[in-house]
């Protein structure tokens, strides 16, 4: 049996992105329901998804292989797999590409602790360096 891959992924409102990391030799994809297939010359897997999905499109970024899967509900998924414990270790979110939904910022009123003014004086005048030293 060949090993399981490290994956990176994220999602947006309609979309699934999954990357493989190092494996671009010979892939090949299959979907069955909810189930996703994958190998290639190191790598196999095949896991049950968290919800239906379309295979819209895959293809070779340097040396990952990309696979953009379509939500068949534009529901949010809040993980890759059906049962998240399974490859937990192999599966991550890639926050680089991960977008924030509007309603998870929380907008609050400025910190009146900080006045931007007064932390620009200490900045120019180069009192910020007495406050802080590496001795600290």
């Amino acid at each position: 049996m060949k090993n399981f891959p490290h994956i990176k992924w994220y999602q947006d409102d309609t979309s699934i992105y999954i990357q493989i990391l190092n494996s671009n030799k010979n892939p090949t994809l299959y979907k069955k329901n909810s189930y996703l297939q994958f190998y290639d010359d190191n790598y196999e897997f095949y896991v049950e998804l968290f919800d239906i999905f379309t295979i819209d499109r895959s293809y070779i970024d340097k040396n990952d292989f990309i696979i953009v899967l379509i939500k068949e509900e534009n529901k949010e998924w809040t993980a890759l797999l059906k049962n998240r414990n399974e490859y937990k270790y192999f599966i991550s979110l890639n926050w680089d590409k991960y977008v924030y939904n509007n309603n998870e910022i929380n907008t609050h009123e400025p910190d009146d602790k900080f006045d931007e003014e007064e932390f620009k004086y200490l900045l120019d005048s180069g009192k910020l360096d007495e406050i802080s030293s590496e001795e600290d």
